[in-house]
């Protein structure tokens, strides 16, 4: 049976790496935390961190901009603002 992959969300990276930076070892997180068998995974997440991929607003805006290039938003943003012109002279 394969182990299936886990996502851990931005708080918990967060609070690996903090931990990780002021002195904790990686090996003892991991294990703690049950990130992973290997604490090569902390490791990447500390590069990924000072990259400044756990900034919540980075990354929502990233995101955002990905959906708008993809015209996911775009269209629906463009549609209610003419509704609310049409209906109610808004926009």
């Amino acid at each position: 049976m394969t182990k299936r992959h886990r996502r851990h969300g931005i708080a918990k990276k967060r609070e690996v790496v903090e931990a990780c930076l002021n002195g904790e070892e990686r090996r003892t997180l991991s294990q703690r935390h049950d990130v992973c068998r290997s604490p090569i995974l902390i490791r990447i997440w500390i590069e990924k961190c000072e990259g400044g991929a756990c900034d919540v607003d980075a990354v929502e805006a990233d995101l955002l901009s990905e959906l708008v290039s993809r015209s996911m938003i775009g269209p629906v943003a463009r549609f209610t603002e003419i509704l609310l012109h049409r209906r109610f002279g808004l926009a």
